[in-house]
């Protein structure tokens, strides 16, 4: 960890390789949807155990996430080469349906930022189809059944 422009963040300590699985957590029920919670399924949300819940937000991040209720864990890969002391970064929007907490406009700085962290809801279908598998699975539930769920 560091600290950065947005407080602290999470740094790689070497090189990781695309494919990598950088990071591996679960963790506490929330009660709910707050700034450092992940939501890993309709109407659930977790706070996550370890560093995850410091990894910020991009609009061009260097990790996707692939969230497994099932099996109780979220695990970080890489998308791309990642140098030793950059930062660890993913899109909330890849797992939190619609994001309500602290305004929703976006700070971090990628050259595509699109300005605002709102969630999955409000994401263009190109960005939506650009994360594939790394789109957490009861959201691609969501947009294949193109019906909003009640606790969402």
């Amino acid at each position: 960890m560091r600290n950065g422009r947005l407080g602290r963040s999470v740094v790689a300590v070497r090189g990781i390789a695309a494919g990598e699985t950088v990071l591996k957590a679960w963790g506490q029920q929330a009660p709910r949807r707050s700034r450092h919670s992940m939501q890993v399924d309709v109407d659930s949300h977790i706070l996550p155990d370890g560093v995850m819940v410091l990894v910020n937000h991009s609009c061009e991040p260097n990790c996707g996430v692939q969230i497994r209720p099932a099996s109780r864990e979220i695990e970080v890969r890489a998308l791309r080469p990642i140098a030793a002391g950059e930062e660890i970064s993913f899109d909330y929007n890849t797992f939190e349906y619609e994001l309500d907490h602290g305004g929703s406009q976006c700070t971090c700085g990628a050259a595509t930022c699109r300005g605002r962290v709102p969630g999955f809801k409000h994401v263009a279908a190109e960005v939506r189809a650009r994360y594939g598998e790394y789109i957490a699975e009861y959201l691609r539930t969501i947009e294949n059944n193109a019906t909003v769920p009640a606790g969402a």
